[in-house]
């Protein structure tokens, strides 16, 4: 689709967050994470907000208690809560859980077979 001129990625660029996703989305195989990655890394969106399961992890754990949300939800919840800098928030969430995710949850409480 960008090969063949159907999609123009200067364009999109331009256009607001929400549109300029929409159309990522339209590439097969690209959806809601991927098209935030490259709103964000590569056009600058900064308000983007890319959910794997990382940040899904680390935002559950920080401001729901731990409970499971619902991807909606969350992210939402994500762009209320850090508005038009949350791709910055993001990088900082991801950077914070995988360097320190061991301590943020402590020892493993499933239990070992023998």
């Amino acid at each position: 689709m960008v090969a063949e001129g159907e999609i123009d990625l200067e364009e999109i660029q331009e256009l607001p967050t929400e549109e300029a996703r929409k159309i990522l989305m339209q590439i097969p195989g690209v959806g809601r994470k991927i098209a935030d990655c490259v709103l964000l890394f590569s056009m600058r969106k900064f308000d983007a907000f890319p959910v794997d399961v990382w940040i899904r992890r680390v935002v559950e754990h920080l401001y729901f208690d731990g409970a499971e949300v619902p991807m909606k939800k969350l992210i939402e919840f994500a762009e209320k809560r850090f508005g038009p800098l949350a791709g910055f928030a993001q990088q900082y969430l991801y950077h914070y859980t995988r360097t320190c995710w061991g301590e943020i949850k402590g020892p493993s409480k499933s239990k070992k077979k023998s």
